[in-house]
């Protein structure tokens, strides 16, 4: 039977990528996605309807994607809205949807839901903090906080265990990823093409943390997701239905090469943007400090030269009545 697949994580953790792949090999995910964009070169794969439910959900909440609700907060027109969107999936499975704040709102969407799994996409919660300080500019216990925030949701729906869960660690190697893919298509009665298996591109990942963070809450909640993972991948490995990656044909497989030696240079050269905008910071940096120093000294020029004005006029006068004085009595003799 097709299912509906969303595609939950915390912004940041490959729900970009596996979005892509699944389209790729033929799951509907809506009208109207999200393209390309800075932050996301190979582009986001977002629904905008999805997108729009979301954060009026989120709104209604007296919240947002970067400041969680406490409680979520539903109405009629939101759920409407839910059942209208899910109803147009439904006209093409295999279908699915990919907007992180999902990850925030899912038991609202669960209500129209029939048949489902869902991927479950994670990532290092310090590759996750420092990609959303670039795009966002968010302190980085902010970003930690936020990956709490969104994977402990995550942890707690998958522990209803009331549908099948594929957890997609975003931190491991390329060939885990084509098995965690591959079993997602079967699941989908989809079967994988070479280029929907080839897509995944390690030049992307601009940020690459591991170990542990020196937070115990984090830290113990990223175990829990490597552990699920981990086991996930033991049943993978022992399945004789899942292969190893499918080969380009060679004219492809150039072109692919090409552009990932042309994003490599890219890469480099926005490092080496990255390290001129810090310098050009710096220098940027010490000239203000050493304004704020000039300002300081010219205030203190200022102050010494109107207590000169003040006092000058005065001395002057009394020195001339002095001279007067002298020059009647030396008359007047």
């Amino acid at each position: 039977m097709p299912l509906i697949v969303p595609i939950l994580g915390m912004h940041r953790s490959g729900t970009s990528f596996v979005a892509r792949v699944l389209h790729e090999a033929g799951v509907y995910l809506g009208e109207s996605l999200m393209g390309v964009e800075s932050s996301n070169l190979l582009g986001h794969w977002e629904s905008w309807g999805a997108v729009a439910i979301n954060e009026e959900i989120l709104s209604d909440s007296s919240g947002s994607w970067k400041n969680p609700p406490a409680h979520i907060v539903p109405t009629i027109q939101t759920q409407q809205k839910i059942t209208s969107f899910i109803q147009q999936l439904n006209t093409k499975l295999p279908a699915g949807w990919k907007d992180p704040r999902t990850t925030l709102t899912f038991p609202l969407w669960e209500k129209s839901l029939n048949g489902y799994c869902l991927i479950a996409c994670f990532r290092h919660p310090l590759s996750v903090a420092h990609s959303l300080a670039t795009r966002d500019g968010l302190p980085l216990q902010e970003g930690l906080d936020l990956w709490v925030d969104y994977n402990q949701a995550l942890k707690n729906y998958c522990e209803d265990k009331k549908a099948e869960v594929f957890w997609f660690d975003y931190d491991a190697d390329p060939a885990e990823h084509f098995l965690i893919i591959q079993a997602i298509l079967k699941k989908l009665g989809l079967n994988p093409t070479a280029r929907s298996m080839n897509l995944f591109n390690p030049h992307l990942k601009h940020h690459q943390f591991s170990g542990a963070t020196g937070d115990a809450k984090v830290d113990d909640l990223y175990a829990y997701l490597k552990q699920k993972a981990k086991q996930q991948m033991k049943n993978f490995s022992s399945d004789s239905l899942l292969h190893s990656p499918l080969k380009e044909d060679s004219k492809l497989s150039e072109i692919l090469d090409s552009f990932s030696a042309l994003h490599q240079r890219i890469d480099r050269r926005l490092n080496g943007l990255d390290q001129a905008q810090a310098r050009l910071w710096e220098s940027v940096q010490r000239a203000e400090r050493r304004l704020e120093a000039l300002e300081a000294q010219a205030k203190e020029s200022r102050e010494f030269i109107r207590r000169i004005q003040g006092s000058f006029p005065f001395r002057l006068r009394r020195v001339f009545l002095k001279k007067i004085q002298q020059w009647k009595h030396f008359f007047e003799k």
